[in-house]
């Protein structure tokens, strides 16, 4: 879709599950922002499989992460997915 970040295509990828899980997780940890949305105004999260609870999970984690960018964040897969 137009306007679509790398994340926002990572959690498309609904063929393969895990793939799209390891990937959304590389893409945060090296800084992208799951907060930017496309031209249709949807973030990443918009565009998640409901069912996909761990990449949702993870989404959120990262969400939350950035919304707190003088707080480091560490989850419970022990990453780091805070701005800083």
């Amino acid at each position: 879709m137009a306007g679509d970040t790398p994340l926002h295509k990572a959690v498309m990828n609904h063929s393969e599950p895990e793939e799209s899980l390891e990937i959304t997780r590389l893409l945060i940890s090296a800084g992208a922002d799951p907060r930017i949305v496309n031209r249709l105004k949807q973030r990443p999260m918009d565009v998640t499989d409901p069912k996909d609870s761990q990449v949702r999970r993870l989404l959120l984690q990262a969400t939350l992460a950035f919304n707190m960018p003088h707080q480091q964040a560490v989850y419970e897969d022990g990453d780091d997915y805070s701005s800083d």
